[in-house]
């Protein structure tokens, strides 16, 4: 069983064949993800040409364990925004750092800014 997070960015990376996505191709099946970052992918991809059913079948197709969120989910995600701001942290970065405090779980992202949060949670960079 997968126990871990995965951030939008390991995801996007995985599916434009960007620096790291031979790492993310073996952490995203099973992944634990946020319904917020879910709808980054999608977004994602429709932007890069995908229409919104081909956006969705797509990022369904990676086989994440998408999480609904919820008030507790949402509150831990705004809690976090004092202690990131620093570093420009997306309401999508922050559901995923909460996501990761709520599961207790080692959360993987691209995004180097992350590193900064290490005393918080467990960031695990594919680049």
């Amino acid at each position: 069983m997968t126990e871990h997070i995965v951030d939008t960015s390991v995801v996007l990376a995985y599916a434009f064949g960007e620096t790291g996505s031979n790492v993310a191709e073996n952490l995203i099946t099973g992944a634990f993800i946020s319904n917020v970052n879910f709808c980054e992918i999608i977004s994602k991809l429709i932007d890069h040409g995908k229409s919104p059913d081909d956006a969705a079948s797509t990022a369904a197709e990676f086989g994440l364990n998408v999480v609904d969120s919820d008030a507790r989910l949402a509150i831990a995600a705004a809690a976090l925004r004092a202690s990131s701001r620093y570093l420009g942290l997306s309401l999508g970065d922050r559901f995923c750092l909460a996501l990761a405090l709520q599961k207790g779980l080692p959360v993987y992202t691209a995004d180097k800014r992350w590193a900064g949060l290490s005393d918080v949670v467990d960031i695990r960079l594919i680049r």
